[in-house]
């Protein structure tokens, strides 16, 4: 029902130009950008919508309350390399730390800064102490195309790449 109405109030009610359906494209050449900002606006309903189906996957998705280390799955990701860029944010610190939490078999922490690196691998071995799994902290400089192009042949590169 809620849906129904999302749909009839706001995704029905743009205008032409930006249609999910079937859009009127005869302003593109004249407005170079407007291409973009449908496809903007496009992914950002999408993702809209999927987040109001959320709550009917889970009805409680932020109750993190009275979750015991039972309720997580345990054995997930063993065999699995994982790539984490930026690791000493808190969303990167703590995916690592759920990777760790799920058995991973290898973490690369990519950092700027290697000091960091370190700093964030004793931040995921410390709640983890049980966590078999290697840390790697390898640097991933994004100064120039080039420097980025040399980080994915590394990957390339390396045992881990299947």
């Amino acid at each position: 029902m809620f849906m129904k109405s999302f749909q009839e109030e706001f995704v029905d009610g743009l205008p032409p130009t930006f249609q999910l359906n079937n859009p009127d494209t005869t302003w593109d050449s004249a407005f170079l950008g407007i291409a973009q900002k449908r496809e903007d606006l496009k992914a950002s309903i999408y993702i809209m919508i999927a987040g109001l189906y959320r709550v009917f996957i889970n009805p409680n998705p932020l109750d993190f309350e009275n979750k015991d280390a039972d309720t997580f799955p345990t054995n997930t990701l063993i065999d699995r390399v994982i790539l984490i860029t930026d690791a000493n944010s808190e969303i990167g610190l703590e995916a690592a730390r759920q990777c760790a939490k799920l058995n991973a078999k290898s973490i690369i922490l990519a950092m700027r800064d290697i000091r960091k690196g370190f700093t964030a691998k004793e931040g995921i071995y410390r709640p983890n102490p049980g966590f078999k799994g290697n840390i790697e902290v390898w640097d991933l400089e994004m100064e120039s195309f080039e420097l980025v192009l040399l980080f994915g042949h590394r990957i390339q590169s390396s045992p881990f790449s299947d």
